[in-house]
Parts: C-alpha cells; sequence; structure tokens
C-alpha cells in the first residue's frame, strides 16, 4: 500500500494558495498512483470554514481513484459529523477515542482531536495497544504536540501559548504502531524514530500558512513496510533571503544580488533582508535592486534595505584619525592597507 500524507491546509476561501495546495495533494496522489491520501487534521480553518467550503469539496474529493482519510484537528473539530457528506471515496475518522479504518495489509486507527488532560490523553494512548493487531500493519492518524524536540510555539502556526495534545515518543513506543502520521506541526518535514522500526512524522504544512514556514513544502509519501519519505509539493511558499554586501568583494553587488534572486523558484514568496556596505548611493542602489526585482516579476512579501554606503565610514572622524597615524607610521603600503580594511570593517559591524 502507498499513501500520502499531509495536514494542516487551513482552508477558508475557494481558489487562493490554500485551496491550490489541496489540488496539488489530489494531483500528486494521481501522479504517485497512492491507495490513500491521509489528511492529519485542520484540513480546514475553522469550523465555519468547513461549512461554506463543503459544496466545493464535494467537487475535488470525488471521482479519485484512491481513498481519503480526514481526521479532525483542533482548528476543525467540530467540523464533520455522519450526516455530512464530503465526496466518494472520503473517510471522515471522527469517533472517539477512535476510529478504525481496516485495510487486507494494514489497520489504520484516526485519533482525532480533543480538548482532554494528560492523564486521559496518555491512557488512551496507551489503550492502542488493544486496537493494534499483530498481523498487519498498524498506522496512527494523531493531531497534537510532541514534546521531544524543541519546537517554537509559532511553528505550530497561530495557536497562543496552550498545548494541543502533548505527546511524547515514548507514549507511542511498544504499542504495536508503526507509523504515527501527525499532523499540527506547521514548519517543515520531519521524522522521528519511535523504536527501531516505527516512526513519527510530522509532513508541516502543504502551503505557507504564516512567515515562520519557510521554504519548499513537503508531504509525506509512505510506502508500506519502508521508511517515510519527503515529497516535495509544487506549493505556494515564503522563502527568506538575507544579503550582506561586502564592499571588499571583487563582485559587483547588484550583480551579485541579481544572481541570488535569479534562483529563486516561482513559487516562492521573498522575504528579501539586503545589508551591509558598499561604495555607491544607497538611494541610487536601492533603486536598481528594486527595478530587477519589478523585471524578474519576483514575488516580494517583505523588503528590508538596511545596506549602507561605506563612504559614511571613510568620512567618519574617528576612521580618519586613525588612517592619518597609521599612514604617517613606518611599515609597509600593503600592511597599511590590510590594516585599514580590517578598521573599516570593524566600524561596519559596529554600526558607525
Amino acid at each position: 500500500m502507498r499513501i500520502l500524507h499531509s495536514a494542516d491546509v487551513h482552508l477558508n476561501k475557494v481558489g487562493d494558495e490554500r485551496w491550490q495546495a489541496l489540488g496539488e495533494l489530489l494531483s500528486a496522489s494521481r501522479k504517485e498512483k497512492v491507495n490513500l491520501l491521509v489528511i492529519s487534521g485542520d484540513l480546514f480553518d475553522l469550523d465555519v470554514d468547513a461549512e461554506t467550503l463543503r459544496p466545493d469539496i464535494r467537487a475535488l474529493f470525488s471521482n479519485n481513484n484512491f481513498e481519503i482519510l480526514i481526521v479532525p484537528g483542533n482548528h476543525d473539530k467540530n467540523s464533520y459529523s455522519s450526516s455530512m457528506y464530503f465526496g466518494e471515496n472520503v473517510r471522515i475518522l471522527n469517533q472517539k477515542p477512535y476510529s478504525i479504518a481496516d485495510y487486507p495489509d494494514v489497520r489504520l486507527i484516526g485519533f482525532p482531536f480533543e480538548d482532554i488532560g494528560d492523564d486521559e490523553l496518555i491512557a488512551e494512548i496507551r489503550n492502542l495497544s488493544e486496537v493494534c493487531l499483530p498481523d498487519r500493519k498498524n498506522i496512527l492518524i494523531f493531531h497534537g504536540e510532541l514534546l521531544d524536540s524543541f519546537y517554537l510555539p509559532d511553528e505550530f502556526g497561530v495557536e497562543g501559548t496552550r498545548r494541543y495534545m502533548p505527546v511524547k515518543l515514548s507514549y507511542f513506543s511498544g504499542l504495536g504502531l508503526d507509523y504515527v502520521l501527525a499532523g499540527h506541526f506547521h514548519s517543515r518535514f520531519d521524522v522521528r524514530k519511535i523504536d527501531e522500526k516505527s516512526y513519527f512524522i510530522y509532513p508541516g504544512s502543504p502551503v505557507s500558512i504564516s512567515r515562520r514556514e519557510t521554504g519548499e513544502r513537503k508531504a509525506n509519501i509512505l510506502d508500506l513496510g519502508h521508511a517515510p519519505k519527503e515529497y516535495s509539493l509544487n506549493t505556494k511558499y515564503y522563502c527568506e533571503l538575507k544579503i550582506k554586501i561586502d564592499p571588499f568583494s571583487d563582485r559587483d553587488p547588484i550583480e551579485f544580488i541579481e544572481e541570488k534572486l535569479g534562483l529563486l523558484s516561482d513559487n516562492a514568496k521573498l522575504l528579501l533582508e539586503v545589508s551591509g556596505y558598499f561604495d555607491t548611493s544607497e538611494v541610487e542602489f536601492k533603486r536598481m535592486v528594486e527595478e530587477f526585482i519589478k523585471a524578474k516579476k519576483i514575488n516580494i512579501a517583505d523588503f528590508s534595505f538596511s545596506a549602507r554606503d561605506v563612504g559614511r565610514i571613510l568620512q567618519n572622524d574617528l576612521y580618519r584619525q586613525f588612517e592619518e597615524k597609521l599612514r604617517a607610521g613606518e611599515y609597509e603600503d600593503d600592511l597599511k592597507d590590510e590594516v585599514l580594511n580590517i578598521a573599516i570593517k570593524a566600524m561596519m559591524e559596529a554600526g558607525l
């Protein structure tokens, strides 16, 4: 069996980048000839979005040659009921504490998000040993927060300071699980080993929901019995690019910036920061960068320009006094130039 696993699409309107990301997940599922598309929570941003978008979702979720399994997350925990129709071959695993989806070689266990305490959560996880089958691969579909690694709060999206079904890898050890297909962590694809032959996988959001989610977006493609693998998605993402101009470099700074910007994917939404020093007008330098961005139709989400004309350093009284004393000294000219370069760099770093 082959599975494509994603989560945290956070749909809230038709036709935007998030909607296009869902279409990309469906296209990837067809291209890779998967048996199942698993969405581990937060398909919708809010429960009201599920109600509004459901008629359009039905068209996307019908006439596919694979099944779609969905587990509710904390954002859409009340979006699904037994009377709601989301399309052909769609199964909502929202029964509590677990929903079961059985196939010849695998049992999938849906563990929907709940507002429960730590003790109750641990007890429900431990009871999974009674649900797992010894003669099949067992997969848990889960939406919650992994505590084993240091994740920043905003890497889970805009959630505030509370915890959402917090777990540790040790909770899942020895239960008979082969994979935990998780959702809730947005920033990147991340795989953790539960033990020697079982894995906990966050695919990351399939489209950048916030500016913290930088880099090409991924899904998890899983061939049963093998390690999970990253699958690159053709979706929009934030790209952070910090360029520091060195006035002592032999390269033309504008050519250097154009080279860096020319490597960007069409899907990148650029967070550009240009700093450092150069030997030309600040106004003119910024204008040239902006003209290149416009000509190449680069998608700029934010442009921070803090670069400065090195002439300001050369005119600084402290530098001029230092240069005068150094030039008057009995040193080789090459050594004097080298020392002056070091002094200029030091003053640049000090922000003078």
